[in-house]
């Protein structure tokens, strides 16, 4: 008895891993895309220059992470420069002060 179940747990982790590898348990690219479509349709451009953004926060959003994923180019921008133009465009808020739902301005950069 004990030999039939050890052979039955031995097939389901074998298929397990089998799937896993082949198939994948991960999202598609295309499900990713389209995921990475509708964060940005929350996105509008709000001033003449396209040196910010209007975005409503998410649960999980964080200023950085909001403003690498608008990045338009390839260009490394410093943390304390990051944090200083979002407090200019939002009167002085502090980025660990933003609330989900609310919408606040975010530096573009080139």
């Amino acid at each position: 008895m004990k030999r039939a179940f050890y052979f039955l747990l031995v097939l389901i982790v074998l298929y397990s891993v089998y799937y896993d590898l082949n198939t994948g348990t991960l999202p598609k690219s295309s499900t990713i895309a389209t995921t990475g479509q509708a964060q940005e349709s929350n996105a509008s451009m709000e001033s003449d220059d396209n040196k910010s953004l209007t975005i409503k926060v998410k649960p999980g959003d964080t200023v950085l992470s909001l403003v690498e994923e608008h990045r338009q180019g390839s260009s490394e921008v410093a943390i304390d420069q990051i944090i200083k133009d979002f407090e200019e465009l939002n009167d002085g808020l502090n980025p660990e002060d933003i609330q989900i739902g609310k919408t606040y301005y975010f530096p573009v950069y080139p």
